[in-house]
């Protein structure tokens, strides 16, 4: 399943659920969604997933918004959701991670077209992708030239 369908459906199963009469537990479903999302930009992971990341924690920060405009929480509860988006922005992964990850990625990629190139492989005709082959050597012919 993709990951930004997962977002949505389980946004979906939150405000079913504080439309049902339980706004704390749909955003501490929210909330804990939004860390296990959060957790996906862990680990030099790249900008793409990264991306993801952050675009389905906000897909689902959004539901809970939605829900807060509209439920009455007890203090209690409303004290600890708080103590919960405090440690959630507080473990956010640091964007260098992700971009140490996207340079580690294009050294790898580009330095190994380099080699490639200067081992005299070349692109493959028709293809979108940087894919390269050796290069063919061109016969020699003997005699007169046209």
């Amino acid at each position: 399943m993709n990951v930004m369908y997962g977002a949505h459906l389980l946004g979906l199963r939150a405000r079913l659920s504080a439309e049902r009469g339980t706004p704390a537990f749909a955003l501490w479903m929210l909330l804990d969604g939004a860390a296990a999302f959060r957790d996906l930009g862990r680990g030099r992971v790249g900008l793409i997933g990264s991306m993801i990341a952050v675009a389905s924690t906000d897909l689902l920060l959004e539901q809970a918004r939605a829900i807060l405009t509209v439920a009455t929480l007890a203090p209690a509860d409303l004290d600890a959701l708080i103590a919960g988006v405090d440690a959630l922005v507080a473990s956010e992964p640091p964007f260098a991670e992700t971009l140490a990850a996207e340079r580690d990625y294009f050294e790898l990629y580009y330095g190994m077209r380099r080699s490639r190139e200067r081992a005299g492989c070349r692109p493959v005709a028709g293809r979108t992708a940087p894919v390269l082959a050796p290069a063919r050597a061109t016969p020699v012919r003997s005699g007169p030239s046209r």
